[in-house]
């Protein structure tokens, strides 16, 4: 008797798998998208973005809130990671520099970069305009290439592929373009990823109003930040700063983005954000981290002739205590306002517009 339908029979297992119509018909989808992105230089490639879509999520709201307020850009700026979003406060800034406080804005990200920065100007051009004073926070970690943690590292979330190809030198480069179409990096490997990175691009239901609530000082956000490993002063120092190794595609989106600032007759100030001491005593005492501190130290001075630079690395730079951080390097509500203030006096001491380099020390 024969059993020519049976998976055990012999026809089946010596047959040739051929891939069918549909699954030709997906993948020509799925190459088409990809080139239709990667020839629009304003659309983002990493989809849905990273983990926990912040950085996609915060992208979108940015340009929808640009996109509403088109004609009227900011009279401030404020980009970089969540020590900018938990160390300036955009009404304290605004009363401080005699600014409307309704057009300064806080858009710094979990994680955030200075590529990712470059991603949100770069795709918003309302969020610059003639006279804004847009201030960058940088640290050290920004330019680690060896980051790891749950987003590292930034460029690799938002990365279009002609970036990837500028951007990225010879060394890199390959494992860049694999991420690009692999997504291992931007943990775009599983298709519920994908499938909510696509919900994001619709839903526009977020508060477009320019001012986000923290989190992390809401009681249950401040509970996680004491209590949650990953943000205590040792296993932070070690995620972002363990063998350090510099990346220069940092420094040429800093390029970039001053450019983007002088073609608008805006202003770039850097801004290194205090952290605890107990962070950077943990940086110091790993393998190679004061060599990376001192690196750090090295560019800001080589780069303080192009930019203007304010520097807190420490909590006693700015008047802070080591019991103004809720955590290795995010400050108390309290903490926020006094340095805010600090930062806008150091401002208005360098009489803007005609900047000079500033530094508190």
């Amino acid at each position: 008797m024969s059993f020519r339908s049976s998976i055990f029979s012999f026809d089946t297992l010596s047959a040739s798998l051929r891939p069918g119509r549909s699954v030709l018909l997906a993948l020509c989808i799925v190459a088409s998208m990809r080139i239709v992105l990667a020839l629009s230089s304003s659309s983002m490639i990493a989809l849905p973005g990273p983990t926990r879509g912040e950085m996609l999520r915060s992208i979108l709201n940015v340009e929808r809130f640009a996109r509403n307020h088109a004609n009227e850009p900011p009279q401030a700026l404020l980009l970089g990671s969540s020590r900018i979003e938990y160390g300036l406060l955009e009404d304290v800034f605004a009363a401080e520099c005699g600014l409307d406080s309704q057009r300064v804005l806080n858009l710094g990200l979990g994680g955030g970069s200075i590529y990712e920065a470059l991603v949100l100007v770069r795709r918003t051009p309302e969020l610059i305009g003639n006279g804004t004073l847009v201030v960058l926070g940088v640290d050290a970690w920004m330019f680690n290439e060896h980051r790891d943690d749950s987003i590292k590292p930034g460029f690799y979330r938002v990365a279009s592929l002609r970036d990837r190809l500028r951007l990225c030198g010879r060394g890199d480069r390959a494992y860049a373009l694999a991420d690009y179409l692999l997504g291992f990096v931007s943990a775009r490997r599983s298709a519920p990823q994908w499938l909510r990175g696509a919900w994001w691009l619709i839903d526009g239901q977020d508060d477009l109003s320019g001012r986000r609530t923290r989190v992390g000082w809401t009681e249950e956000g401040l509970h996680a930040m004491q209590t949650q490993a990953r943000f205590q002063p040792k296993n932070a120092a070690r995620s972002q700063m363990s063998s350090f190794a510099g990346i220069e595609r940092a420094a040429a989106a800093l390029g970039e983005l001053h450019a983007l600032c002088e073609q608008r007759a805006a202003t770039l100030v850097l801004l290194v954000p205090p952290a605890s001491d107990a962070y950077l005593t943990a940086v110091d005492a790993l393998p190679g981290g004061e060599a990376a501190q001192r690196w750090f130290r090295h560019w800001l001075a080589g780069i303080s002739k192009s930019y203007v630079v304010l520097r807190y690395e420490r909590g006693a730079d700015a008047g802070l205590a080591e019991s103004d951080f809720v955590d290795w390097a995010h400050l108390t509500r309290d903490a926020a306002q006094r340095f805010t203030r600090r930062v806008a006096s150091d401002l208005r001491a360098a009489r803007r517009p005609a900047l000079t380099r500033v530094s508190p020390r």
